[in-house]
């Protein structure tokens, strides 16, 4: 297609967690990137009516410490009559510089048009797996397509709902959103069940919520959490009929006890441990509720079962 040219910016971004170390942004499109906000907006200035968009004025890229960042791409092209143009825009993430100039270098060469087709046909196995119709044509749009898409990219990929904005995997929460991918995406449901299985105190409690990657959490006396996880390993099995899934061996976590009195304990966890194998679930009061009184579990699954 004519006249698609492109330029690249590379700048810092936000902070990884693990190890503090800048994490790199790259943009696309003839911009200096950095802005202050009130630049692009202008004097009285809204997001729906930004003054960066009335006129042809280019863009400073004044930025410093004191000032309100905000990033901000322009270009500025010519259609004649008849003429069609394409805008192609890329944003990326990198642990640093050299990274990321290593991927503006591969998508650099790289077929957008070939790249936007690979993302629409994965999105559609992912979405396209299971049709529901049923007499309510509203509930058909909710539950082909949205609510899938919501549970994957909102849910576990982001983990940015409306109250749980902040990247963290909570036990109960995600666990109950893999069950609604046990039939597109197996893959992405098994790995989770034993992500979660790893969350799991030597004592038989459960770390509520944690952040990636390091792991960063908070430890409660939350309870319904301990039953979701031998639940959503029925659910998986009755639905896959992998049942390899109980043959994992994944390590318990060490890390200090909530103090008397209080409700939680926010740290970063100080070992792991590993299990030793078992062949099945110790009966506690709550299983009678759940048809798990025929299946072997190993030790991840059993210290849950253990929990009065």
């Amino acid at each position: 297609m004519k006249g698609r040219e492109r330029s690249w910016s590379v700048i810092p971004g936000t902070l990884n967690l693990a190890s503090r170390s800048p994490s790199w942004i790259w943009l696309e499109l003839n911009s200096p990137g950095r802005l202050i906000a009130t630049e692009f907006l202008g004097r009285n200035g809204s997001l729906d009516h930004p003054a960066a968009l009335e006129g042809r004025r280019p863009l400073s890229g004044r930025a410093g410490a004191g000032l309100d960042p905000c990033t901000a791409l322009q270009t500025v092209f010519e259609l004649r009559p008849g003429d069609q143009k394409d805008i192609v825009l890329f944003l990326g993430q990198a642990a640093g510089r050299h990274s990321a100039q290593e991927l503006v270098e591969r998508y650099r060469k790289s077929d957008v048009d070939v790249l936007l087709s690979n993302i629409e046909r994965q999105w559609e196995n992912n979405l396209g797996a299971v049709q529901v119709h049923t007499p309510d044509r509203a509930m058909d749009l909710m539950l082909n397509r949205w609510l899938l898409y919501q549970t994957l990219s909102c849910r576990l990929w982001a983990r940015a709902a409306f109250y749980q904005a902040g990247g963290a995997y909570g036990f109960r929460d995600q666990l109950q959103d893999v069950m609604a991918l046990i039939v597109p995406r197996r893959d992405l449901a098994r790995e989770h069940i034993l992500r979660a299985a790893a969350r799991q105190f030597v004592e038989g409690d459960v770390q509520h919520w944690w952040h990636p990657p390091t792991g960063r959490g908070v430890r409660t006396h939350i309870s319904d959490d301990l039953l979701w996880l031998p639940y959503v390993v029925n659910h998986y099995i009755e639905v896959t009929g992998d049942a390899s899934i109980l043959e994992e061996s994944m390590p318990f976590l060490e890390g200090q006890a909530i103090a008397p009195g209080k409700e939680d304990a926010y740290f970063l966890l100080e070992s792991r441990r590993k299990p030793a194998r078992s062949s099945s679930i110790a009966r506690a009061p709550w299983t009678t509720a759940l048809p798990l009184e025929s299946m072997a579990f190993p030790s991840w699954a059993r210290a849950i079962g253990t929990m009065e």
